[in-house]
Protein backbone atom coordinates (compact mmCIF):
# COMPACT_ATOMS: atom_id res chain seq x y z
CA UNK A 1 0.00 0.00 0.00
CA UNK A 2 2.01 2.96 -1.24
CA UNK A 3 -0.07 5.58 0.61
CA UNK A 4 -0.17 3.74 3.94
CA UNK A 5 1.69 5.23 6.87
CA UNK A 6 3.19 3.33 9.77
CA UNK A 7 4.56 4.34 13.12
CA UNK A 8 7.58 2.72 14.77
CA UNK A 9 7.49 2.14 18.52
CA UNK A 10 9.64 0.45 21.10
CA UNK A 11 7.74 -1.72 23.56
CA UNK A 12 9.15 -3.15 26.77
CA UNK A 13 7.92 -6.56 27.84
CA UNK A 14 7.96 -8.15 31.25
CA UNK A 15 10.37 -11.03 31.73
CA UNK A 16 8.90 -14.34 30.47
CA UNK A 17 6.06 -12.62 28.60
CA UNK A 18 4.33 -14.00 25.54
CA UNK A 19 3.78 -12.14 22.29
CA UNK A 20 0.97 -13.09 19.92
CA UNK A 21 0.73 -11.74 16.38
CA UNK A 22 -2.30 -12.62 14.29
CA UNK A 23 -4.17 -11.62 11.17
CA UNK A 24 -7.70 -10.26 11.17
CA UNK A 25 -9.07 -13.71 10.32
CA UNK A 26 -8.76 -14.68 13.98
CA UNK A 27 -11.43 -12.22 15.10
CA UNK A 28 -13.56 -12.67 12.00
CA UNK A 29 -14.29 -16.38 12.40
CA UNK A 30 -17.99 -17.21 12.17
CA UNK A 31 -19.00 -20.01 14.49
CA UNK A 32 -21.88 -22.44 14.07
CA UNK A 33 -24.28 -19.85 15.49
CA UNK A 34 -22.82 -17.07 13.32
CA UNK A 35 -21.34 -15.28 16.33
CA UNK A 36 -18.31 -13.15 15.57
CA UNK A 37 -15.51 -13.48 18.13
CA UNK A 38 -14.66 -10.02 19.39
CA UNK A 39 -11.15 -8.93 20.22
CA UNK A 40 -12.22 -8.63 23.88
CA UNK A 41 -13.49 -12.22 23.92
CA UNK A 42 -10.25 -13.48 22.40
CA UNK A 43 -8.17 -11.35 24.76
CA UNK A 44 -9.93 -12.86 27.78
CA UNK A 45 -9.29 -16.40 26.52
CA UNK A 46 -5.65 -15.59 25.75
CA UNK A 47 -5.18 -14.24 29.29
CA UNK A 48 -6.59 -17.52 30.60
CA UNK A 49 -4.29 -19.63 28.41
CA UNK A 50 -1.20 -17.45 28.95
CA UNK A 51 -0.27 -19.10 32.25
CA UNK A 52 0.88 -22.04 30.14
CA UNK A 53 3.07 -19.93 27.87
CA UNK A 54 3.14 -19.60 24.09
CA UNK A 55 2.36 -23.25 23.34
CA UNK A 56 -0.76 -23.17 25.54
CA UNK A 57 -1.94 -19.97 23.85
CA UNK A 58 -1.36 -21.43 20.39
CA UNK A 59 -3.07 -24.72 21.28
CA UNK A 60 -6.00 -22.87 22.86
CA UNK A 61 -6.54 -20.68 19.81
CA UNK A 62 -6.35 -23.63 17.42
CA UNK A 63 -8.73 -25.67 19.60
CA UNK A 64 -11.18 -22.75 19.75
CA UNK A 65 -11.11 -22.45 15.96
CA UNK A 66 -11.70 -26.18 15.53
CA UNK A 67 -14.59 -26.17 18.05
CA UNK A 68 -16.47 -23.18 16.66
CA UNK A 69 -15.65 -22.72 13.00
CA UNK A 70 -18.09 -24.39 10.63
CA UNK A 71 -16.24 -23.05 7.58
CA UNK A 72 -12.95 -21.23 7.54
CA UNK A 73 -12.55 -19.50 4.20
CA UNK A 74 -9.90 -16.92 5.10
CA UNK A 75 -6.17 -17.34 5.58
CA UNK A 76 -4.93 -17.10 9.16
CA UNK A 77 -1.56 -16.03 10.43
CA UNK A 78 -0.80 -16.90 14.05
CA UNK A 79 2.58 -16.45 15.71
CA UNK A 80 3.00 -16.91 19.46
CA UNK A 81 6.40 -16.39 21.08
CA UNK A 82 7.75 -16.73 24.61
CA UNK A 83 9.96 -13.74 25.42
CA UNK A 84 12.80 -14.44 27.82
CA UNK A 85 15.38 -12.03 29.15
CA UNK A 86 18.95 -12.40 27.95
Amino acid sequence: YPKASYEDRTVNFYQDSSLMVYSDALVEINGEDKVLFSRDDMLNKIKEWSVGGAKAIYDGVVEKIEETSHHFDDDLTLIVLNLHSV
